[in-house]
């Protein structure tokens, strides 16, 4: 009982960029929650968590929550690999009319994980995520809105959302390593959304990270930001940026 990552993260399965946020397409929130966890064997986790509900975007309406989000996830820790299957269900419940307030159930799917890679690339791993659903999408990083408010009808609609990513970390040498990583929101946009609505974003980044001794890294990377909207109107941007580190 506490504030802790959401149970429908997957850390594990963040790819290693320099970038603390990550990908689009990742879940990276704290939250307040009860959490339970049971172990099934010496590799499969099974968790129940009632997580709050502090990341309900809408467009055109503000958010009135009342129920809590349930998250179901079922984690395995294998010898070269680790893998975790969630779900989230949420009510999401909005106000567009002062007078009144609507709802709509919101729900997500997730599979994610990591692989490492055999032979002589052991010490390269690949990173996975692929989500769908429909009002969960306030969970990414990227945070589009998880329904619209129809001000005809006094509803709220939940936005179909997929987004996906795939990461690999390549080791050059025992103290050089590169990450690349490629991650992609998509929402299906409703009639009724004005033509600036989200309708897709893009993430991608690549990195070459040197660790002169174990406690200090250093590196640099770039990357890619794209987004384009309900009405075709797209927009991106490159950063380069440079860190370094010293964990004591």
């Amino acid at each position: 009982m506490g504030q802790q990552w959401s149970t429908f993260a997957n850390l594990e399965a963040v790819p290693n960029t320099l970038d603390f946020q990550g990908p689009n397409s990742a879940f990276g929130l704290r939250h307040s929650m009860v959490r339970w966890i049971k172990r099934y064997g010496p590799q499969y986790y099974f968790k129940v968590a009632i997580e709050a509900p502090d990341s309900q975007i809408f467009e055109d309406a503000t958010e009135v929550a009342r129920w809590p989000d349930a998250v179901f996830a079922l984690e395995s820790d294998l010898p070269r690999s680790q893998v975790q299957a969630g779900l989230v269900l949420r009510d999401l419940r909005a106000s567009g009319d002062p007078d009144s307030a609507v709802s709509t159930t919101g729900w997500g799917l997730n599979l994610s994980g990591t692989f490492n890679m055999p032979g002589a690339l052991s010490k390269d791993v690949l990173y996975y995520s692929l989500s769908l659903g429909a009002g969960y999408s306030g969970l990414l990083n990227d945070a589009p809105p998880d329904a619209a408010y129809d001000f005809f009808d006094n509803s709220v609609e939940a936005l179909n959302t997929t987004a996906w990513y795939l990461g690999y970390q390549h080791w050059w040498t025992p103290c050089l390593y590169t990450v690349a990583t490629y991650g992609r929101v998509r929402q299906d946009n409703l009639d009724f959304q004005p033509g600036e609505s989200y309708k897709a974003t893009q993430y991608r980044s690549i990195n070459i990270v040197w660790l002169p001794f174990p406690r200090w890294l250093t590196g640099i990377e770039v990357l890619y930001g794209a987004r384009k909207d309900k009405d075709g109107d797209r927009g991106s941007l490159v950063r380069t940026q440079f860190t370094t580190r010293m964990t004591f």
